[in-house]
């Protein structure tokens, strides 16, 4: 974007095989985090594979990881050294999901080193310090410690009025895209704005 009124293409990527479409996406120094994922039976499948970027004209794959459950959505963010993958399964109205964590220390080789389930699914991680912010629609949002990525555990909860679908973190302050319920007149979605330490 050089030009930003006139955007080119610098590279590209193709998936391996057919009927593969993308998922969720990270970037953090020379890698790319991809989900690749294909639709089977009411859900869809997939990986998570890590591109070489540093040489943003021809991006190569150098390793992945399977996915082992099935899923609706998922999403890829990366704090620390690991992939942390929110996934959710929804059906019949009813959402469940889990939190995957990912050693990507070694992009060749990466490895799952924990899972945390979570009611309502997750949609969403944002990050601060050592806790992973997690959206899970209809059951709000979750606050997980982090502190050790092999065993991460619910510090705290928040039943947003909506549906939890995005965060981010900005500073002390959690930004909640909160369909359905937030503070817009009528109640048809809203940004929800939250602090992770209230008492300051």
């Amino acid at each position: 974007v050089s030009n930003p009124e006139r955007p080119g293409l610098l590279g590209r990527y193709y998936f391996a095989k057919p009927g593969i479409s993308t998922g969720g996406l990270a970037v953090s120094g020379a890698y790319a985090y991809l989900i690749e994922q294909s639709y089977d039976e009411n859900a869809n499948i997939g990986q998570m594979a890590i591109l070489d970027i540093s040489d943003p004209a021809n991006p190569q794959p150098v390793g992945s990881v399977e996915i082992t459950e099935r899923f609706s959505s998922a999403r890829v963010a990366i704090a620390e050294g690991h992939a942390y993958l929110s996934l959710s399964l929804c059906s019949n109205g009813a959402c469940s999901g889990s939190l995957k964590v990912i050693d990507v220390s070694d992009p060749v080789k990466p490895h799952q080193v924990s899972s945390l389930s979570l009611p309502g699914g997750a949609l969403d991680a944002a990050f601060s310090d050592q806790y992973a912010l997690v959206a899970a629609g209809q059951a709000g949002v979750w606050v997980v410690n982090i502190s050790n990525p092999a065993q991460p555990y619910p510090a705290g909860y928040l039943d947003t009025p909506g549906y939890a679908s995005r965060l981010m973190v900005a500073g002390e302050v959690i930004y909640v895209a909160d369909g359905g319920g937030g503070y817009l007149a009528g109640g048809g979605g809203g940004l929800l704005l939250l602090r992770l330490n209230p008492a300051k």
